[in-house]
This record gives C-alpha cells, structure tokens and sequence, in this order.
C-alpha cells in the first residue's frame, strides 16, 4: 500500500489569520499522529453516523487511520460481527454488524482502517511455548483474515489487518519461542498478503526491564535478537512499539533509547515499517487500574522525541482519552486540535478559581468546593502551601487531619494543554474538635463472610472501637479473598434508632507484596427500614479526589462527607473490592460532629425517604477510564 497521505507532513505551509490566546503562526503541519487505536467494545452500538462522528473528530486532526483492535475474542468464541467460522458465534452485545458500519463511515470520509483479528488473554498465559494453543490461536487469525476479506474486501478503506495478541521483553527471549513466533507470523502475514495484498501489522510493549529481572544491557539484547530472529524470518510490515509512557514504564529519555535500538534492528529488515504507538493516558492508580487523558503539552513532548527514529506515530488511544464523543467532553480534542492547526500547544492559563470555601468539617477530614470552569481538566489543592491531592471536580475531601487544627487551603486550575492557573485566594478552616461513633458498638451485617484465616471473630471486629496494627496478621484485621471478578462487600449498621449522621468512614490495610489492595470504591446508603435505602454517595477517594499513593503497609480511611447531613437508623457500606487479592478492613465509624463556630453551616438534613443526590461515582467519572477486563499489565483493557 501506499503511504503518501501516511508520512508526516513538513513542508505544507499553513497559514492563520486569527489564532488563540497563548498560541502563534506555525509554517507547516507539526508532528503529529496518524492513526488511533479503538477498543471495540467502546462502540458496540454505534451507527455509521456514529462512526462518522467519531472519525470526523480524528481527521480533523490528522489522523487518516483507525485500528479496529480486535473483532473476535477466541477465548470466550465470540466475534463482534456475523460469523460462519465453525465454533464462532456473535457476541450478544454487538448488534447488526459494527465492522460494516466502521467501513461504511470511514470510506464517506475517505480513511483507512486496520481490523484487528482475535485477542485471548490466554497468550499472557501460555505466551509462545504451548504449540497446540499457538496452532489453535493463529489458526483463527489465519480463518478470520480469509472471512473478513470476504466480507468486507468491496470497502475501500479496508486497508490492513493487526494481530492483537502482544509481545513484550520479557516472555520470549528464548530461541523457541522466537522460532515458534517467527513460523506463526510467517504463516499469517503470507495469508495476508497472498489473499488479500493488504498489510499486517503488530504493536508489542517494552515493559522496564526490572519487571523482566534484566539489566537494561541483558534486556534490550535479548529485544534485539528476538525481532531480528522474527522479522528475518516472517515479512511483517508495520512494527509498532507501545512507547510505555502512559504505563510509567519509563522516562522519556528510556524510550528513545528503546526506539533508537529498535531503529537499528528494522533497518536491517527493510521490508518492515517502524512505528510508535504513542500512549496519551496518563496512569493515575496502578491496582486497581485507573487512567485519565494525557495533556496535550506531554503528548507533544513524547512524539517529538521519539518521531526521528520512527517512520509514523498511532496513539493508544486518541478515541478513548482525547475524543470529544467518548470523553463526553471537547476540552482534550480542542487543546489538541490547536496544536494540530498552529504547531503550538496553548499555554493560555485557565481561569483561575474562585469562592473558595469548607462545606463541611470533620475530626480528621475536611470538605471544600469553589467555583470552577468547564474547560478545566483537574484542579490540584493546596494545604498550608504544600500540594496535598487533585479533583476532577469543584470539591475536594482532605483526610488524613487532626482534630481541632487550623488548615490554609488554595486550589489551582490545570487545562488540557497541561498548564496551571494562579492559585486561588486562601481559605482556612478549622476541623471538628471532637466526634461521637454511633455505629460504636452496634451489630451489624456483612455480606460476605471473613476468610477462616483472618476472621471476624465474634461478629464484633467492625465496630468494637479497635484498630487494627501495622501488619496484617494483627487480630482485629478481618480478611476476604478477591480472588477472580471483583467482590463486592456490603457491611449494615444498625445504629438503633434514627439518628443524624455527619460524616461515615471505614478503614482498610495495604501490604501490596502480599496482595492485600485498597477497594476500587465505597459507596454510603441509608435507610430507616432496612429495605428501602438512599445512597449518600461515595467517598470521593481515588473516585473523584486523587492524591498520593498511600504508603505500603499502613491504614486508609475511605471516609464521606455527605453533602448535607442525613438521619437515619441504619447505614450501608457497599465496597468494592480490587480483584485478584485479598481486603483487609478493621472498622466502621459514622460519625457526629461538635459544630466548629462560624464553619458548620450545613444544618439542612436528608431524612431517609427523601429524594438524596445521589453521587454515581467511579463509573460516572467522565475523566478516569477504568479497565473492564483486567487480564494483563498491558492493557486498557490491554494497557
């Protein structure tokens, strides 16, 4: 295939009359990306119009290619489009068939798109050792090539195909797996090329090599000989290494070595093109997983470093983390789209917040909110002068304080260039000098029972008022395997009669080298029967509000502030645990408050039966990206 509309543009001068605060005339198309990876699943629904949408967004900005990422999942034998291949159903989710509408809307718009064959998270298993796997699994990829060129060959715009199943530097440096690889690889890019004279591409990771227990001496070597081994042998087109950025792999400086290194291996084999898949997420939360969208400033950084070695540049992935269609937000494809247009990335400060103040005081925990603005990717709060946590919202919970202690606050506003506001006008505030534990003593209910090992002994650990010690074998930590899909936990309080409730928290152990992980989430209900419950919300931390990494082998609170103060007889503690693991809790506390003077001015109540605000959380965060299917470090689902 031809790549004239491919290669990255340097010698078209474009001109501008009028352009953005922050930004100035640029003399030609910058560096850029030209292709956006897309997870199927984030478009099971979607119509030609929708696709159109979606396209239109990344053409705007220089993209002429979209990589379908997969279109079959052979471990679960369902595809996202009508299939014949023995043994291969439909996925039921995928309604009418999703590839055709993909084509259809890419060729009105006159792009390219690479469909992706089947994934199985088994390889992250088997890798490339277990020969009869290896044969079934390349032998759907060779089937699925054959009956997507029969299917869709009359689109134009069907242009190439990636197999989806990816390396990294650890699992195949052996001269096995290398052959066994290189025969695979060999066998599919000839049924490419033979029956459809199209391309085939692959996209493998470059984890650090402490992860592989190597020296960075000892792995790149081993990189070198395996893919010299490979593409000596097997006529792959695009190589497309993962930059590892967004994962926190690497430094930039690391990466560019990398791609130096691999520079050298592909100009050796020059039937092969070498491209970097440029990560534009930024990892927030590494277990659980959670991402938002890289700044436009740091994406820019990353693919001008890297693009003198390379021959293009694909994100992972400008659909999921930059698009306004499922961002649900424009502010990430505008910053980028004006870098796209002036070669200059807007450094325009956002507005600066305002009204900064405490809504509510607990003993160890502080509530604030202030006025913000719609084009604000995150704020960063300030306590006593010194950065303490970021919110995707207008409200921030500091935790972790001291009872009756006086705190200087100040918020500033980042944009989706990557650059900050001046901070706001200071507000102190003071914390609760003392607090009542209502659920002190009450029976309560939990959902899952204790593991034998680290039991709740008598049914009375939660709220006997002792904590836990720095180490997990202590008694008064309780333990519940979360082994496989993520277990959800529902501790009910009750507190005897109604009652107001300030503030609710619950305590958990972290000790990662024994997998013990903080919970994905704790959302607070209540109710006066016991039937019917209200949420109050969920504890804003690592779901709204992110700060720093909690130590290894200490004791997070995931504590809420309700909004407005509620009344009721019994609480609902819903956790969602981290999966593959185990949680340790040790107490519950709902709390009262003595009022601070002057600062306790929500005295409005939400008696259980009233209509609540009910914050959805995790999963509404129109910001963090969570993985749906955590089966590799190498994921979005793949990164």
């Amino acid at each position: 295939m031809t790549r004239s509309w491919f290669s990255l543009v340097v010698s078209v001068a474009v001109l501008f009359a009028l352009l953005p605060a922050g930004t100035s005339k640029a003399a030609a198309v910058p560096v850029h990306a030209e292709g956006s990876f897309i997870q199927p699943y984030a478009a099971y629904e979607w119509s030609v119009q929708d696709w159109k949408e979606e396209l239109q967004a990344l053409k705007e900005v220089g993209n002429q290619l979209i990589i379908l990422q997969w279109t079959a999942d052979t471990r679960s034998m369902q595809t996202i489009y009508p299939t014949a291949i023995p043994g291969l159903t439909q996925e039921a989710n995928y309604r009418g068939d999703p590839v055709e509408n993909l084509l259809t809307a890419a060729d009105a718009l006159h792009m390219q798109v690479w469909l992706g064959t089947n994934a199985n998270d088994d390889w992250y298993i088997h890798h490339a050792l277990n020969e009869p796997w290896l044969d079934e699994l390349f032998g759907y990829s060779e089937q699925m090539v054959g009956e997507l060129w029969n299917n869709y060959r009359h689109h134009p715009s069907l242009d190439g195909f990636y197999f989806p199943n990816e390396m990294e530097n650890c699992s195949y440096q052996d001269d096995v797996s290398i052959a066994n690889l290189t025969a695979k690889y060999a066998s599919l890019a000839n049924r490419v090329h033979n029956d459809t004279g199209k391309t085939l591409a692959l996209a493998p990771a470059i984890w650090n090599e402490r992860s592989c227990g190597q020296t960075f001496e000892q792995n790149s070597a081993a990189w070198i000989k395996t893919w010299d081994g490979i593409l000596g042998g097997a006529n792959i087109d695009y190589l497309i290494p993962q930059d590892g950025l967004g994962g926190g792999y690497h430094s930039v400086a690391e990466v560019v070595e990398w791609f130096r290194l691999t520079r050298e291996v592909v100009d050796r084999h020059p039937a092969t093109r070498l491209w970097a898949d440029v990560e534009t997420f930024h990892t927030v939360n590494p277990d659980p997983w959670a991402a938002e969208p890289m700044v436009t400033k740091d994406i820019v950084d990353h693919m001008t470093q890297i693009s003198p070695h390379v021959d293009g540049i694909v994100t992972f992935s400008y659909d999921h983390y930059q698009s306004p269609k499922l961002r649900n937000t424009p502010i990430f494809h505008q910053a980028y789209k004006t870098y796209y247009k002036t070669g200059r990335v807007d450094d325009s400060p956002p507005k600066t917040p305002n009204a900064l103040r405490s809504k509510k005081q607990g003993t160890d925990k502080i509530s604030l909110v202030w006025h913000g603005a719609k084009d604000v990717f995150y704020y960063v709060v300030y306590r006593d002068g010194t950065p303490v946590g970021r919110s995707y919202a207008a409200s921030y919970q500091d935790n972790g304080l001291q009872p009756g202690t006086r705190y200087e606050y100040q918020v500033e506003a980042y944009s989706a260039s990557g650059y900050p506001s001046a901070l706001s006008k200071a507000e102190q505030v003071t914390t609760a000098s003392a607090s009542v534990n209502l659920a002190l003593g009450r029976p309560y209910e939990s959902s899952v029972p204790a593991s034998p090992s680290y039991p709740d002994t008598d049914g009375l650990e939660m709220t006997n008022g002792k904590l836990g010690a720095g180490y997990f074998w202590d008694p008064e930590w309780q333990g519940r395997s979360t082994e496989g899909a993520p277990l959800v936990i529902a501790y009910t309080v009750d507190l005897g009669e109604v009652k107001k409730i300030d503030g609710l928290s619950i305590n958990f152990y972290q000790d990662i080298g024994s997998a013990i992980k903080l919970p994905r989430s704790v959302e607070y209900q209540v109710s006066n029967d016991n039937v019917r419950f209200e949420s109050l919300g969920y504890s804003p931390f690592r779901t709204l509000n992110f700060g720093p990494t909690p130590p290894d082998l200490s004791t997070v609170s995931y504590g809420l502030l309700p909004s407005k103060a509620a009344k009721a007889r019994y609480v609902k503690i819903i956790v969602t645990a981290a999966n593959y693991g185990w949680t340790f809790s040790d107490e519950l506390f709902v709390e009262q408050y003595a009022k601070v003077s002057g600062q306790d001015a929500e005295e409005e109540s939400i008696d259980q039966g009233d209509e609540t605000a009910v914050d959805p959380g995790l999963y509404a965060n129109p910001v963090i990206e969570h993985r749906a299917r955590a089966a590799t470090a190498t994921s979005l689902e793949r990164r």
